[in-house]
């Protein structure tokens, strides 16, 4: 959140945990299981993407390194999908997991959708 808080260039972008009863229902709805870390997904004028594709799709709306990643739109589905995969599934191992949540600001907080109950 925290990133593309800081690098959205046009549009407020809103976010839903994916613990919120809506997260877990936008996911289910969308085939994705709430539960699997790697599920991901942007919504934006009645369209849906995941995986990569959700990521690609965030990115046109970021300024700045963020914004490049949609440079790998052209490389094909499949291959992006196993590598945000691979990325899901290691990021904890290659960056390391925080015990300390970030406590959103209220600029942040006013963008979620649904808290967790």
């Amino acid at each position: 959140m925290g990133i593309v808080f800081t690098h959205e260039k046009d549009l407020p972008i809103y976010f839903t945990p994916t613990q919120s009863d809506l997260g877990r229902d936008l996911l289910m709805q969308n085939g994705l299981d709430p539960d699997d870390p790697k599920s991901f997904l942007f919504l934006y004028k009645d369209r849906v993407w995941k995986s990569s594709s959700a990521v690609f799709a965030l990115a046109k709306h970021l300024r700045g390194w963020p914004g490049l990643i949609r440079v790998f739109w052209i490389v094909p589905r499949p291959l992006t999908d196993a590598l945000y995969g691979l990325f899901a599934r290691n990021r904890y191992n290659w960056f390391g997991k925080s015990d300390i949540c970030m406590v959103p600001t209220p600029e942040m907080r006013a963008r979620l959708l649904d808290m967790p109950t």
